[in-house]
């Protein structure tokens, strides 16, 4: 176990520098901020694998933003403290999983429907806005074009 502890440190205190860098540095940049994000998921989670789809890339990257939120801004101190933190729901990424997806150009089902049925506990509201609950059951909103964050319900105009 020893043996391998360093290296195992060593990878995951890269990994949670890069998150850091990217909420210090770029935390009033939603766009830049998602980008390194998803380069850190990249590098760290997928070995920096050409092939790794984007897709995935993004969904695991706005599900790490999305954490930061829940967590460290939402989760009540003493729920800290007492490790009672109830991590939020993780997009279902059975898509990703070895499936070679032959039938995706004969589905009748396209856009955000398809999506959907691939991100359980997320709700597209329309106009690349995404809903998903927190732990505590408040709505949390992200533009999925621009990367945008937000707890307020995006106004009916924004999701035509």
């Amino acid at each position: 176990v020893n043996k391998h502890l360093k290296d195992a440190q060593q990878a995951t205190f890269l990994h949670c520098t890069q998150y850091d860098h990217a909420f210090k540095e770029f935390s009033n940049d939603d766009v830049k901020r998602f980008e390194v994000i998803c380069d850190a998921v990249w590098r760290h989670v997928f070995g920096a694998e050409e092939d790794t789809d984007g897709d995935l890339i993004k969904r695991i990257g706005a599900y790490v933003e999305y954490q930061l939120h829940n967590v460290v801004y939402k989760l009540p101190d003493d729920y800290f403290e007492e490790g009672r933190i109830g991590w939020g729901n993780f997009p279902d990424l059975s898509k990703f999983q070895g499936e070679t997806d032959a039938n995706s150009d004969s589905d009748a089902d396209s856009g955000e429907e398809s999506d959907a049925k691939y991100m359980s506990g997320f709700e597209f509201l329309g106009n690349d806005w995404v809903q998903v609950l927190t732990d505590a059951g408040k709505p949390y909103y992200w533009n999925t074009s621009s990367h945008k964050v937000q707890w307020q319900k995006p106004e009916a105009e924004s999701l035509e």
